[in-house]
């Protein structure tokens, strides 16, 4: 039933409180007398097992389990994401592959989280971690959409889509398009003037739709084709500007620059796909409000990051988002103890 997975597991990263160590038997005295190798060598194998490729297999060792779970509770559609730091990003990345299969991840995404760099770094200030992405069938999840960030100040007041807001800040005249075959033509005005794009050959008929056959690309054309324009006049908006890029039917500066609206409700429906680097979630916004909660907890994510990620999938508000490291799950509108729902053991 669950749609929704995020978890932060421990980075590993030796100063995070993971505990999970695979114990290695011999001290690095009894290694320099077995391989007969020197103090140094000894030393280097030793540190390697207690902290390096053992700390890995232990990490993984922790991990697997987990992952499994939670394949088992996600819906078909579901979807998982993990933050993680290089410290075991790839290895992560290969756990992740075996458990939900290659062909289901999704993105591992770069998130920023802080702004300006750092002394405490050997070679760069790290900036950054990942949240890996990984449906449980990808072939049964619906496409991501990044909710429309955009104002719609505006609310229509006649025709089909009367009550829709909608905004109009894109001039329907773009100086850098190339010219096209039948893009150039006259737009009546509200005071009855003609406006058009700059250029050198005009239409032989002064009104409205009256094109003419762009001869370069010094005679400009508008975004729209003629049969747009004849199909969609109701969607332009006309302000009076006294530095209106057009021109009318003289010749001369128009006293119009010509808009078009854009409705919230297409712009919805349309989406854009979230790009794979989230930089408006940065730690310190966590940090901030466990201050002001007077909560004492080491490494909280921002539930900035949590509600972007929740938003990419597009799902209903009605769906269960669980988070098993955090010990709770979010459920219509409720947090609730995990342990009240799955047993200790998991």
């Amino acid at each position: 039933k669950v749609k929704c997975i995020y978890i932060d597991p421990p980075y590993n990263t030796g100063s995070d409180g993971f505990v999970y160590n695979d114990k290695f038997k011999f001290t690095a005295e009894e290694l320099e007398e077995k391989l007969s190798i020197s103090e140094e060598q000894a030393q280097r194998i030793f540190a390697m097992t207690t902290r390096g490729a053992a700390s890995h297999a232990a990490w993984l060792t922790f991990m697997m389990p987990r992952l499994q779970y939670a394949k088992d509770l996600l819906s078909d559609d579901g979807v998982i994401f993990i933050s993680i730091d290089d410290n075991e990003q790839a290895n992560l990345k290969l756990l992740c592959d075996y458990v939900f299969g290659e062909e289901n991840f999704l993105a591992s995404l770069s998130r920023r989280t802080k702004v300006g760099g750092g002394s405490a770094a050997d070679a760069f200030a790290v900036e950054h971690d990942y949240v890996l992405a990984y449906a449980n069938d990808k072939k049964r999840l619906s496409r991501f959409f990044e909710p429309v960030s955009a104002d719609f100040p505006l609310v229509e007041t006649i025709g089909k889509y009367r009550g829709e807001y909608y905004e109009a800040s894109k001039s329907l005249y773009q100086s850098s398009l190339d010219s096209r075959p039948n893009q150039r033509y006259y737009i009546e005005c509200p005071d009855g003037s003609f406006a058009i794009p700059p250029g050198i050959v005009f239409p032989d008929v002064v009104e409205d739709g009256s094109y003419v056959l762009p001869q370069s690309n010094a005679d400009k054309c508008w975004r729209w084709s003629w049969d747009q324009y004849l199909k969609k006049k109701d969607r332009l908006v006309f302000k009076e500007s006294k530095q209106s890029p057009l021109w009318d039917e003289h010749g001369k500066p128009s006293k119009w620059n010509v808009y078009t609206k854009r409705y919230r409700f297409e712009a919805e429906e349309k989406g854009n796909v979230p790009a794979n680097i989230i930089d408006d979630c940065i730690n310190s916004l966590g940090t901030n409000r466990l201050s002001i909660l007077n909560l004492d907890f080491s490494f909280a994510k921002p539930c900035e990051l949590i509600s972007k990620l929740i938003s990419f999938t597009h799902k209903s508000k009605d769906i269960i988002v669980l988070d098993f490291f955090g010990n709770t799950y979010y459920h219509s509108g409720k947090f609730l103890k995990l342990l009240e729902i799955f047993p200790p053991q998991i």
